[in-house]
């Protein structure tokens, strides 16, 4: 089984059905998926959408944002598997608002 790579974290600004926390990850043979509710009931929603143009934006690869310094132990580290470069993208990467 393929590990998805998470790409960016969405903090939702809807109260409705609560404020919820939600992932963009890529995955080889599906793409881009989303933790959030429409996703799953739809297989589209505004977060994959917004990753999806950034990419596109940037010749097809994801310019990942980061908002905290990092050093290159924790860079290192991040390569190491998709759950390492998970929690470096939780620590460091920017948290964009939806």
């Amino acid at each position: 089984m393929v590990s998805p790579q998470t790409l960016q974290v969405f903090l939702s600004q809807s109260y409705n059905p609560g404020p919820g926390i939600y992932e963009v990850s890529s995955v080889k043979s599906k793409g881009y998926v989303c933790t959030c509710p429409g996703f799953a009931s739809t297989n589209k929603c505004k977060h994959v959408k917004y990753v999806s143009a950034k990419a596109k934006e940037n010749g097809g690869k994801y310019p990942l944002p980061i908002s905290r310094p990092y050093t290159d132990v924790e860079l290192a580290q991040a390569n190491k598997s998709p759950e390492d470069f998970r929690k470096f993208i939780l620590l460091h990467g920017r948290i964009e608002t939806c």
